[in-house]
């Protein structure tokens, strides 16, 4: 089950609560695969979203990587399980169990190659297939900074995503547009799924209907809460560079 698609952008679509003093915010918890073919730029997307900088030469991802994401949103602090799977064909038996118990799914393709336009459509089919959870499905156009070489418009994208009933997003982890709205988009449509009372809340070790938590956070204002990104990050089975720097500056609340 997919969150209802939008193309807005979050801040017209959900606009964020302001805690006020003495306030506390609910905690949602989630896991989140992204999936994709080899070379769209999966882990560029992730590193440029945990603050770290674009390198045109990130070693293939071998297995998965895991990192940890927190955000607030919407009077919500939400935790994010992140792993970025490998898009390699020789380890595409190993994605299932990567997929186990996800909350949600953001499906990449590279817009200057149809072809993995088309692959989009059967990891869709894929992760669908092996997950009986309701899901948050986000489909993400990659490689805007590219466009002279479009192969794939954005409105057959959007059709794609809507056909779905899944979110759409079209970044560039090169030039960092979008890259941040794409992941708020995943976040909103756990936070949909919370609310709708759809959500099974994940850990590493275990799966489990969530419970809301309470934590005492300071007073933020608007803008503080709508840039805000509080992280921590970790990685398993990855040889990424970019990773390894995020990680030694990475710091959480």
């Amino acid at each position: 089950m997919a969150a209802a698609s939008s193309t807005q952008s979050p801040s017209r679509r959900q606009s964020l609560t302001v805690p006020q003093t003495g306030d506390r915010l609910k905690t949602i918890e989630a896991k989140v695969v992204i999936i994709g073919a080899q070379g769209v730029g999966k882990t560029s997307l992730v590193v440029r979203n945990m603050g770290g900088v674009f390198s045109e030469n990130v070693s293939p991802t071998i297995g998965a990587s895991f990192f940890s994401l927190q955000m607030i949103l919407a009077g919500f602090r939400i935790k994010l399980q992140v792993w970025d799977t490998a898009g390699q064909e020789r380890f595409r038996s190993m994605a299932p169990m990567y997929y186990r118990k996800a909350n949600a799914a953001m499906i990449v393709y590279d817009i200057t190659n149809e072809k993995t336009f088309d692959e989009a459509k059967l990891w869709v089919n894929e992760v669908q297939s092996k997950v009986d959870l309701p899901m948050a499905l986000s489909i993400v156009g990659n490689k805007t900074d590219l466009s002279k070489n479009r192969q794939v418009s954005m409105n057959k994208g959007t059709t794609f995503a809507h056909s779905l009933g899944a979110m759409f997003t079209e970044t560039s982890a090169a030039e960092n547009i979008g890259v941040k709205e794409a992941f708020l988009k995943v976040a909103q449509g756990i936070t949909e799924l919370y609310n709708n009372n759809l959500l099974m809340s994940t850990t590493i070790s275990s799966s489990f209907p969530i419970s809301a938590t309470t934590s005492p956070l300071p007073v933020l204002n608007e803008k503080a809460l709508a840039d805000i990104y509080l992280y921590q990050t970790d990685s398993i089975g990855t040889n990424n560079d970019e990773e390894e720097k995020v990680k030694k500056s990475s710091w959480c609340c």
